[in-house]
C-alpha cells in the first residue's frame, strides 16, 4: 500500500482525525481527578464502548481467526468464560467497587483495604503489566504498518506509536474515552464487513458450515480438550485481564452502581456476538485459503479480498483497535507510577505538579515501551512476556482485592503473606513445569493464593470477619426471623415483585395460549403418529395450567400469595419447556423452528430478563430430561441448512427481545424510583 495511494490516505486521515478528537478533547484539564477518571461525566453508551475498546486488543482481532483456522471452534467455546466473567463482575464486583468514591486507581482501593505498602506494590505491579501490554500492543501496531504502509520496523514503531503517545499523556482519560470511542465505532466496522466479504465469497453460512472439515468442529474429541474446555476456559472465568487497573479505572469512572452494572452486562452481550464473527473469519480462511500462514489471516484477508478504498478502512480498523488498548494501558501505566508509587512518599500529599508529572510519566512509558518492542522483536517473545506480566498480576492481587471489594475485614499480613507465596509458585511452575500442563500454572498459583490468603485470616481471626459497615448493615436487618430469610420466603418474595411489575398479562396469557393450544393441538403433520398421545398430554397439561391462570378471581385468599409463583412456573411449563418437548417429538421440522422463535419472543415480553434467563435454562434443562426418560435418547438429525436456521431464530429473536423488551423493564424501574 503506497502512502499517497487512495488507501494510505484513508490510514493517513484516520490517525490525525484520531489525534485530533483526542488533543481536543483533553484541552483544559484542571486536575488529577479529572485527568484519571474524567470526573464520572460519561453516560452508559459512552463507558461501554471505552471498556470494549479497552477489553478488545489487536490480539484478540489478530488471534481468535488464526487459532480457529488451526485448532477450529472449540476456542470459541472456551471463550464463553469471558462472558461469565462479565456477568460475575456486574453482579458481585462493579456494584462494590463503585462505593469507593474517593479512588482514582485500583492502588487507591487496595489502599483503602491494605494501606499504602499495598498501594505501592499494586501500583508497581499495574505498571509492569501495563507496560507488558503496551509494549505488545506497540510491536502489533508497528507490525500492521510495516505490512500495509510499507514502512522499515522502526519508522512503523515511530510512526503508530508516536499518535497513541501524545494524545494519551496529554488528555489523559477524556482524551483515551474521545479515541475509545471513535476506535471502537471503527472496529464494529471492520469485523462485520470482512466477515461478510468471506461469508459471501464462500456461497453463504449455510455452504461455509456444509464445506469446513468435520475436525474444525471436534469438541469432546479434540486433541487438546483439556488444555481448551479446563485451562482456558477457567482462565476467562477467572479472569485477571479483567481486574486490572484500567478496567478498575472504567469501574471508578461510574457514576453510580446502576451504571456500573449496565457497561459490564452489555459488554457480556457483545463478546460472544464478536468472538462468534471472528471464528467465522478463521473458518471462512480454512475455505478459501487452506495453505495460508494462520498467525496473518486477518491481514492477508483485508489485503486480497478488499478494494482499494475499503482496504484502507478495514487497515484503520485493525489499527484503531491495537490503538483503543494501548492507550487506555498506557494512561493506566502512567498514572500507577505517578499516583500509586510516587505519591505515598511525597510528605506533603498532593501538589500542583503531581497532574504534569503523570503526564510525564505516561509519555515516558510509552516511549520505553517501544524501546522495549524494538529490543524484544518478535511477537511471541513479546506476548510471553505480556502473559507473565498477566500472571503474576492475577496471582498476587486478584484474591485479596476480590476478598476486601466483597466485603472481608481487610488484614494487611494475609495479603503480603499469600503474595509472597504465589508469586514464587507461579514463576517456579512456569520455569519448571512441561508444556503439555503448564495452562495449569496459574488456576493452581491462584488457589495457593486464595488458601494462604484465607487461611491466614481465619487464623487471625478466627472465623470470617466482615468488614464494620457490612456488620452494621446486618445488624439492622437482623430483627427479621429465620423463616423469613428461607430461600423459600426469598422466592416467593421475588416473583410477588416481580408479578407487580410484569404480571398484569397473566389472564390475557391463559386466554391466548389455552386457545392456541387447543384448536390446533393434532394438526402436526410432521410428528409421528406414535406421538401424538405425547401431544396432547403436553399440550393438554399446559391448557389446564392457563385455566388455573384464568381462574384466579375465585383462588382463596389463602392461596392468593402463590399466585406469581404458579404464574411463573405455568410461564416456565408452556413457553420453554414445552416447544423444547414438541421440538425433539416433531423431528427437528421448521414449523418448530418457528414455535421456538415464537415462544422466545412471548416470554421475553411476559418477565424481566433475568426471570427469561431462568425460565428457559429450567424449563430447556426439564424438557431434555423428560424427553430421555420418558421417551429415550435424544438424536437431532439436523442437517445444515436446519441447524443454520434453528440457531439463526434462537440467537436473534433472543436479542431482538432483550434489547427491545429491556426498554419496557427500565421504565418500570424508573417510575419506581420516582
Amino acid at each position: 500500500m503506497n502512502l499517497l495511494s487512495l488507501d494510505g490516505l484513508i490510514v493517513a486521515a484516520f490517525l490525525l482525525i484520531t489525534l485530533v478528537v483526542g488533543l481536543r478533547a483533553g484541552r483544559g484539564i484542571k486536575d488529577i481527578r479529572e485527568y484519571a477518571i474524567a470526573n464520572k461525566q460519561y453516560g452508559t453508551g459512552v463507558l461501554t464502548m471505552t471498556f470494549l475498546a479497552t477489553y478488545i486488543g489487536g490480539s484478540t482481532i489478530l488471534a481468535k481467526p488464526a487459532i480457529t483456522f488451526s485448532e477450529g471452534c472449540i476456542i470459541t467455546l472456551a471463550e464463553l468464560g469471558c462472558p461469565i466473567a462479565l456477568l460475575l463482575m456486574a453482579f458481585y464486583v462493579a456494584p462494590k467497587v463503585c462505593l469507593f468514591r474517593g479512588s482514582l486507581t485500583m492502588g487507591d482501593v487496595m489502599n483503602d483495604l491494605y494501606g499504602k505498602k499495598a498501594q505501592v506494590l499494586t501500583g508497581l505491579l499495574g505498571f509492569m503489566y501495563a507496560l507488558c501490554i503496551v509494549s505488545a500492543q506497540m510491536l502489533t501496531l508497528s507490525g500492521v504498518c510495516k505490512e500495509f504502509l510499507g514502512l522499515g520496523e522502526t519508522a512503523s514503531l515511530i510512526a503508530g506509536g508516536s499518535f497513541v503517545i501524545l494524545y494519551s499523556a496529554a488528555g489523559g482519560m477524556r482524551a483515551v474515552t474521545a479515541t475509545d470511542v471513535l476506535q471502537f465505532l471503527a472496529l464494529a466496522f471492520l469485523v462485520p464487513l470482512v466477515t461478510g466479504t468471506m461469508l459471501m465469497k464462500v456461497g453463504g453460512p449455510k455452504e461455509l458450515f456444509r464445506v469446513v472439515p468435520a475436525d474444525k468442529f471436534l469438541v469432546w474429541g479434540h486433541p487438546k480438550f483439556k488444555y481448551y474446555m479446563v485451562g482456558v476456559f477457567l482462565l476467562f472465568v477467572f479472569n485477571s485481564y479483567l481486574i486490572s487497573p484500567p478496567f478498575v479505572s472504567r469501574m471508578l469512572m461510574a457514576r453510580n452502581k446502576q451504571q456500573a452494572m449496565r457497561v459490564l452486562l452489555y459488554s457480556a452481550a457483545f463478546d460472544p456476538v464478536l468472538k462468534f464473527l471472528l471464528m467465522l473469519i478463521g473458518l471462512c480462511a480454512v475455505v478459501l485459503y487452506p495453505s495460508i500462514k494462520s498467525e496473518s489471516i486477518l491481514l492477508q484477508t483485508v489485503n486480497k479480498l478488499m478494494t482499494p478504498g475499503l482496504r484502507g478502512l478495514c487497515v484503520a480498523g485493525i489499527m484503531a483497535t491495537i490503538m483503543s488498548t494501548a492507550d487506555s494501558f498506557l494512561h493506566t501505566a502512567g498514572l500507577s507510577l505517578a499516583h500509586d508509587v510516587v505519591r505515598p512518599f511525597r510528605r506533603s500529599g498532593v501538589d500542583k505538579k503531581e497532574l504534569r508529572q503523570m503526564q510525564y510519566f505516561s509519555a515516558g512509558v510509552g516511549a520505553l515501551s517501544m524501546v522495549i518492542s524494538l529490543k524484544i522483536g518478535t511477537l511471541y517473545a513479546m506476548f510471553s512476556m505480556m502473559l507473565y506480566g498477566m500472571g503474576i498480576m492475577g496471582v498476587s492481587i486478584m484474591v485479596p482485592f476480590l476478598a476486601g471489594v466483597l466485603g472481608l475485614k481487610a488484614d494487611a499480613k494475609s495479603f503480603f503473606v499469600a503474595l509472597f507465596v504465589a508469586i514464587p509458585v507461579f514463576v517456579g511452575g512456569q520455569l519448571l513445569t512441561p508444556s503439555d500442563v503448564s495452562y495449569l500454572v496459574f488456576p493452581v498459583s491462584l488457589c495457593v493464593n486464595a488458601v494462604v490468603f484465607f487461611g491466614m485470616h481465619w487464623v487471625q481471626n478466627g472465623r470470617f470477619v466482615l468488614r464494620e459497615g457490612l456488620q452494621k448493615h446486618a445488624f439492622k436487618t437482623s430483627y427479621r426471623t429465620k423463616s423469613d430469610c428461607s430461600f423459600w420466603e426469598k422466592l416467593m418474595r421475588h416473583a410477588q415483585t416481580r408479578y407487580d411489575q410484569y404480571g398484569a398479562s397473566s389472564t390475557l396469557f391463559g386466554l391466548f395460549t389455552t386457545i392456541s393450544y387447543m384448536v390446533p393441538v393434532l394438526m402436526h403433520s410432521y410428528a409421528d403418529p406414535a406421538f401424538h398421545g405425547w401431544i396432547v398430554g403436553i399440550k393438554g397439561t399446559s391448557v389446564l395450567l392457563c385455566i388455573g391462570l384464568l381462574l384466579k378471581p375465585y383462588w382463596s385468599a389463602s392461596i392468593q400469595r402463590y399466585f406469581p409463583l404458579y404464574y411463573y412456573c405455568t410461564l416456565g411449563y408452556c413457553l420453554p419447556f414445552t416447544t423444547t418437548f414438541l421440538f425433539l417429538l416433531g423431528g427437528s421440522q421448521m414449523e418448530w423452528i418457528v414455535n421456538v422463535t415464537l415462544a422466545i419472543l412471548l416470554l421475553i415480553v411476559l418477565t424481566d430478563w433475568r426471570t427469561f434467563v431462568v425460565l428457559t435454562i429450567s424449563g430447556i434443562a426439564l424438557a431434555l430430561g423428560v424427553y430421555k426418560i420418558g421417551i429415550g435418547p435424544i438424536h437431532l438429525h439436523l442437517d445444515v441448512d436446519t441447524a443454520y436456521t434453528l440457531v439463526y431464530a434462537i440467537v436473534f429473536s433472543t436479542l431482538i427481545g432483550l434489547l427491545f423488551a429491556r426498554r419496557k423493564q427500565q421504565r418500570v424501574e424508573h417510575r419506581e424510583q420516582d
